[in-house]
């Protein structure tokens, strides 16, 4: 059955806020052949001083979706567990570029270029694979690949990992930093030894042992700088801090918030490896737009075996330039500036917009938000049990209904929403 629904914004309103949202591409070679099963869009009727945004009912089943460069990246996930997420890419027309099963990991386009696995072998059920890129065509653009690639705006990371012992968990991590052309243009730096335990519960503990690279994560690429975090001073921190070791079992017991309660370790680095903004922060976000979210490290008012799993130290968000001078802030929540604003949430967890001046935009009234584009804002109110998403207009007005299980930004004219489990594509004219 086909659903169409017309939906009328002022055309003054929206050529002020319209923007860009990044490199468009026209659609590759279809990976499956397959027609989605778009059932068809209605004709836009002309109206003066009007824009008409058409929903396309598809009968495409996704549980989330992105918008990447305007194509839709789709992602479902057996209810049951029992196998793995799978992924695929349509465009506006309603077509696979991929199908489900083409990759094995979501797509996300950069100048039409995307990351993702190549399944090498089967490893007790589990699937091993190496990462590179791709285009649109599904052709792998370069000869490296990674046992873990990320790529953001130009650049991206690649790390491989070298087995140092017997123990399949003694291993040495490199990390090396690479261009669209997948040239290897900075090395990150070799770290310390850190003995971490895994397990928890009823589950019997575990010390696997790995030397950590100095930089231990690099979260994105923006402006001309690299966000890196680091845990090389941790022991010296937590030492400091608690009176206590990595051999104290309370520590061992929470692997993965050493890095984090360790202390502030988040910061900048230039492509040649200059640290530009010091790593001093608890969290941060990559550049955009000229400006970054960070946050302060909170020490802990108990020891650090004492505090629950994934306990949140990090102090209000703000936003700070490239010199690391704070702009403004005071969000409980905050994201990076896409096509001229941010989305934050205030103390009472509620989320609204702002622009490049910290002013208020869309107030902080919603329960969700994702992102801008094309002038429209998106936004989730909870109904019930879950939140229902739609979109607003800079004056706060409801532009799509907060019907959709969930719905991406508008780029290039088209948005992408799941409603009952299957895709209705959102096309302005």
């Amino acid at each position: 059955m086909i659903k169409k629904v017309r939906l009328l914004i002022a055309l003054a309103m929206l050529t002020i806020f319209l923007t860009a949202c990044g490199g468009g591409s026209s659609s590759g070679s279809a990976a499956g052949g397959q027609d989605a099963g778009a059932a068809g869009a209605s004709q836009a009727e002309n109206q003066q001083d009007a824009v008409t945004i058409e929903t396309i009912q598809t009968d495409i089943p996704a549980g989330g979706v992105i918008n990447t460069e305007g194509y839709g990246s789709l992602s479902k996930t057996d209810p049951t567990w029992q196998t793995a997420p799978q992924y695929a890419l349509i465009g506006a027309d309603g077509e696979f570029v991929f199908d489900y099963g083409a990759f094995p990991c979501r797509i996300e386009l950069y100048d039409g270029i995307f990351v993702n696995g190549i399944v090498q072998d089967q490893v007790e059920g589990r699937s091993i694979g190496v990462y590179s890129l791709f285009d649109l065509s599904g052709t792998q653009i370069i000869d490296q690949t990674y046992d873990y690639l990320s790529f953001f705006n130009g650049y991206g990371v690649g790390i491989t990992r070298t087995r140092t012992g017997e123990d399949a968990f003694e291993y040495v991590d490199d990390r090396v930093v690479i261009n669209t052309d997948g040239e290897e243009v900075l090395t990150l730096p070799d770290g310390f030894n850190l003995e971490v335990s895994i397990g928890g519960g009823d589950f019997e503990f575990e010390l696997r042992t790995w030397t950590m690279n100095y930089f231990g994560s690099v979260g994105g690429y923006g402006d001309g700088l690299l966000w890196v975090s680091t845990a090389a001073d941790i022991e010296k921190n937590i030492s400091e801090a608690q009176g206590l070791t990595k051999e104290t079992p309370g520590i061992l017991e929470k692997c993965n918030q050493i890095a984090w309660y360790g202390g502030p370790y988040c910061g900048y680095i230039d492509l040649q490896g200059n640290v530009v903004i010091p790593l001093q922060y608890y969290s941060a976000l990559a550049f955009s737009e000229g400006l970054a979210a960070v946050r302060e490290y909170v020490a802990p008012s108990v020891p650090i075996e004492e505090l629950s799993y994934g306990a949140n130290l990090g102090g209000l968000w703000k936003y700070i330039n490239k010199e690391g001078e704070t702009v403004f802030g005071g969000y409980t929540d905050a994201s990076n500036f896409q096509n001229g604003y941010a989305y934050v949430a205030n103390d009472e967890g509620k989320y609204g917009y702002i622009d490049l001046q910290g002013e208020v935009v869309v107030p902080m009234m919603y329960d969700a938000a994702f992102g801008a584009g094309d002038g429209l804002f998106t936004v989730g109110q909870n109904a019930g049990d879950q939140i229902r998403y739609g979109m607003v207009d800079a004056e706060n007005n409801v532009v799509v209904p907060l019907e959709y299980d969930d719905i991406s930004i508008f780029c290039n004219g088209v948005a992408y929403a799941i409603k009952d489990g299957t895709v209705v594509i959102l096309q302005l004219t």
